[in-house]
């Protein structure tokens, strides 16, 4: 917001200054014709020589003229004349499609061809500079100070439903009539094969002992309405009680390394893969299920509470000292700067670059030039011309005082060449 807001205040003060220097050089041309006119004015009220009068008056009136047509000429392009309508005036507001159709045609020739983009991107050796912008400790830092200032942005609320729809159509896409088998092989296969396996097993289980107790009314209650009716409340909640109580003690058992249940559990999680891969009905199953979890609604609430919570995680660790995420973005860019160092990996970051640009300019070329067209079309005639006469007008206000000056030289030349005939 702070960049826009910059950017923007940036923008209008050149606009102001582009403004004040138009009506600067506009008094200055002003000014010369109206020392034409008082020029013309003192020779017709002040009494003169004969021949000073000659050359003052012929001065005057050629100036006056070449001024006011030059005046004519300038005005006609962006408005009409004293709001006259004169034929022929008003050309950049009348004529804003075929200006912007000119533009796109010219930056479809002079930037879009395939030459003039590899020649550009040869010169501009993108991955060198990039190189040697990470070089500096300062660039990196500035580089992590302004992730960290976007990431708020992209964690703003308004964007919660496009996010979440966004992982709620990759996630079913992305299951849709998959065989889900090798996945969890490979998945179990990582987890059961690591060393770390009774930590994540004491874990899991302790997690799920410290949910079980803390929902034990739940659980209990739950258990109980699923009894039939003839069975006793008293009698019902003492075997749920006692389910549950000897769930969390099997919880607590297969955390000890020694324990009996602890080994067979983990000999079962062991031999899971290898079940897996050599049943084709557990495979169909995984992928059913797999697939109906991807295609029920309760998909995106479990995704809604994902981000939530992934969000409120990372607006908590940015306001840190010791930010998490800072410290890894920062070893990030440090990593990228280390790679850069390698010549092969910056020619092939070019190669890379010229290549997808070379593969897709021609694809986007129609669409680059309708968006050019379509942009400066949409905006309001006049305000369309008054942007260009900001841009142009101040060099402009110099042909109206070119024209007074060189009207004035030559009707006194003419008039000398009358004076030898």
């Amino acid at each position: 917001m702070e960049t826009m807001i910059e950017a923007s205040a940036s923008l209008a003060s050149v606009q102001n200054r582009q403004e004040r220097d138009l009506r600067n050089q506009k008094r200055w041309a002003g000014g010369v014709l109206a020392a034409m006119a008082a020029l013309w004015a003192i020779t017709h009220f002040i009494p003169l020589p004969a021949i000073a009068l000659g050359y003052l008056r012929a001065a005057s009136e050629a100036g006056m003229v070449g001024g006011l047509a030059d005046w004519f000429a300038v005005t006609a392009l962006f408005r009409r004349p004293l709001g006259l309508p004169i034929p022929h005036t008003n050309l950049i507001p009348e004529n804003q499609r075929g200006i912007a159709e000119g533009v796109a045609r010219y930056i479809d020739g002079q930037f879009l061809q395939h030459e003039m983009i590899v020649n550009q991107l040869r010169r501009a050796n993108l991955a060198d500079r990039l190189a040697k912008l990470l070089e500096q400790e300062s660039n990196r830092t500035k580089i992590v100070d302004g992730l960290m200032r976007y990431l708020p942005r992209l964690l703003d609320k308004q964007r919660d439903r496009t996010v979440v729809e966004a992982i709620v159509a990759a996630v079913r896409q992305g299951t849709k009539n998959a065989d889900m088998k090798p996945i969890f092989v490979k998945l179990l296969q990582g987890v059961t094969q690591n060393d770390s396996l009774m930590d994540l097993i004491k874990e899991m289980s302790e997690w799920a002992r410290s949910w079980l107790l803390k929902n034990k009314g739940t659980v209990v209650a739950g258990i109980s309405e699923k009894s039939g009716w003839y069975i006793p409340k008293f009698v019902d909640k003492k075997i749920a009680t006692t389910i549950v109580e000897g769930l969390s003690g099997y919880l607590i058992d297969i955390q000890d390394e020694n324990d009996e249940k602890g080994a067979q559990l983990r000999k079962w999680l062991v031999s899971l893969p290898s079940q897996i891969e050599k049943s084709d009905k557990i495979g169909e199953r995984l992928t059913s299920i797999v697939g109906h979890i991807a295609s029920d609604q309760e998909l995106s609430n479990i995704v809604s509470a994902f981000w939530a919570d992934a969000k409120d995680m990372i607006h908590s660790d940015i306001k840190k000292p010791d930010s998490k995420i800072r410290e890894s973005l920062h070893s990030i860019v440090r990593s990228l700067s280390t790679e850069f160092d390698s010549v092969s990996l910056r020619n092939d970051i070019n190669s890379n670059i010229e290549q997808f640009l070379t593969d897709n300019i021609p694809i986007w070329r129609k669409e680059i030039s309708q968006m050019i067209v379509g942009t400066l079309t949409a905006q309001e005639p006049m305000a369309f011309s008054r942007r260009i006469e900001l841009q142009v007008g101040r060099d402009l206000q110099f042909i109206r005082i070119n024209g007074t000056v060189i009207g004035s030289l030559v009707g006194v030349f003419i008039h000398a060449i009358n004076g030898l005939i």
